[in-house]
């Protein structure tokens, strides 16, 4: 994990930030235009997308590809509040610039479980 993501005001076992939350919640609350909805509707159905366009760059061994995708993750988990995904994607983004391969399998299985556990969290707070 990277020193950012650890300094989030996130409890152990919560894996969306409550600070950014709480920023978040208060700009829907003065605009009242749905975007946290439609943000959190955009991050549960695009990051699947995204995670299987890595698995694919990843079996194919396209380090520029995958490295660009598990960019994207952690830029949209960082928005969203999720510190955790956040910071496993960034670990899977240094790995990927520098070529390496190795330790993908074990980032990638990581990073699917904290997506999931980012995507149920979100949905209890957004229910759509």
């Amino acid at each position: 994990m990277n020193s950012s993501a650890a300094t989030l005001a996130t409890p152990p076992g919560d894996p969306i930030d409550s600070e950014r939350w709480a920023t978040l919640q208060a700009l829907e609350a003065a605009t009242g235009s749905g975007f946290l909805d439609e943000i959190v509707s955009l991050f549960v159905a695009d990051t699947p997308r995204r995670l299987s366009g890595l698995k694919e760059a990843l079996a194919g061994r396209d380090a520029a590809t995958g490295e660009r995708l598990a960019h994207s993750i952690k830029g949209s988990s960082s928005n969203i509040g999720a510190p955790h995904v956040a910071a496993v994607a960034a670990e899977l983004e240094a790995l990927l610039a520098r070529g390496s391969f190795d330790g993908t399998d074990a980032l990638l299985a990581r990073l699917e479980a904290e997506l999931e556990r980012a995507r149920r969290a979100l949905i209890e707070r957004v229910p759509g």
